[in-house]
């Protein structure tokens, strides 16, 4: 199975759409299930697959059984049966089903800066187009899939593991739902990752030491949430970081004195947790007056100021923008 790009035109804006073409009348599946389970044990572990109340089980079912395109592993180029999988076992893992907007089934339309539609036709997922025209998907020209944004959707549930099977992921955007668990440690799979926006969740748990070797991040966006553990001095990888927001949470320990590489740093926010100590002088190094010869300055920097900590730097000069009591 294979596709082709067509290009739509509307409102002089050229949309790309992703359809299939005609299946090879060479391809067949002998015994279409088995051969899908061989190529998922490699994905997902057995027992989950053959659990049927699992996402793992769900995602399973659907490509095998519900899936309108009733596809073949070895009749599928490039990343495109794998990732078929993976987004099914993500809705699934996030509650898709009662998804507000785009659930499989349901009413389905475009929401500028929280779910946009690729193909500017709006898509439901688990429906039979091809997964990067399902809203709040972008694909790059070999279609596989660069952004998933889904915001204020009712999303619950997990983030999967399997999301490292999105090896060209480039933009997670999940922002104000409901989503618990932790941060999977397959994360740091993700090497192309540049923005990570994972904000009024319900996440748990230590930052996965991962996250600290995907240095093309600009973003890291994981406010309000539960997150716990603390900062490891490994941030000074990021050289590429421009937007760092780690508020209400529940962080603790100091906050590693390592980011005088951090040049391109512009806003960090780290208030309402429970950091000690006080803003180490490499991060106040960044700011306008005190780095003067930075091309970019740290132009936001936000910290509580109480008994346990203190944004004053070892020259007792106020180095944050806004200081919290």
């Amino acid at each position: 199975f294979v596709f082709n790009q067509s290009a739509q035109f509307d409102a002089g804006l050229i949309r790309l759409t992703y359809s299939p073409s005609s299946v090879p009348t060479s391809c067949t599946c002998q015994d279409r299930e088995t051969e899908i389970r061989d190529v998922l044990i490699e994905v997902s572990s057995p027992a989950e697959l053959d659990n049927p109340t699992s996402a793992q089980g769900k995602a399973f079912s659907w490509i095998v059984d519900v899936d309108p395109l009733q596809l073949c592993p070895k009749c599928v180029v490039g990343c495109q049966f794998i990732q078929r999988y993976t987004m099914a076992l993500f809705y699934f893992s996030t509650g898709g089903d009662h998804w507000l907007n785009c659930a499989a089934g349901g009413l389905c339309s475009e929401v500028e800066d929280m779910m946009p539609c690729n193909s500017g036709n709006p898509s439901n997922w688990l429906s039979g187009d091809n997964e990067c025209d399902w809203c709040g998907n972008t694909c790059n020209d070999d279609l596989c899939v660069t952004k998933i944004q889904i915001e204020s959707n009712n999303q619950t549930g997990t983030i999967p593991n399997e999301i490292s099977k999105f090896t060209k992921l480039e933009d997670i955007r999940l922002e104000k739902g409901n989503i618990g668990g932790t941060i999977p440690t397959t994360i740091g799979d993700l090497v192309h990752l540049e923005f990570l926006d994972l904000d009024f969740q319900d996440l748990t748990g230590a930052l996965p030491t991962g996250l600290w070797g995907l240095t093309n991040l600009i973003t890291i966006d994981l406010n309000n949430n539960m997150l716990t553990g603390s900062i490891s001095p490994s941030i000074g990888n990021l050289l590429n970081l421009r937007f760092l927001q780690i508020s209400q949470n529940n962080f603790i320990g100091t906050i590693p004195d390592n980011w005088l590489n951090l040049t391109r740093l512009r806003r960090a926010f780290f208030e309402n947790n429970s950091f000690s100590g006080s803003m180490p002088a490499s991060i106040c190094g960044l700011r306008p007056g005190i780095a003067p010869l930075l091309d970019e300055e740290l132009i936001t920097l936000r910290a509580d100021c109480n008994s346990l900590f203190s944004c004053l730097d070892t020259f007792d000069v106020q180095c944050c923008t806004e200081c919290l009591g």
